[in-house]
């Protein structure tokens, strides 16, 4: 399961947020998808700045769960 992995990283970091680069490598997938799925709205995220973007952990976990239905 992969929950428990990111579940373990998460608390190895203790980080309530991840960077784009993050959250793409924890969900497998492309820059260009992950923003294509936070503009839909299917995952929550901020821009706190002009290139940066905060992805809340909580998100990255419902997203995975979502996604293995």
């Amino acid at each position: 399961n992969t929950g428990k992995i990111l579940y373990e990283k998460n608390v190895e970091t203790e980080k309530l947020f991840l960077t784009l680069n993050e959250t793409c490598k924890m969900l497998r997938l492309s820059r260009p998808t992950l923003v294509k799925l936070i503009k839909q709205g299917k995952i929550k995220a901020f821009k706190p700045s002009i290139r940066v973007w905060g992805i809340p952990v909580e998100e990255v976990f419902k997203f995975e769960k979502s996604s293995q239905k």
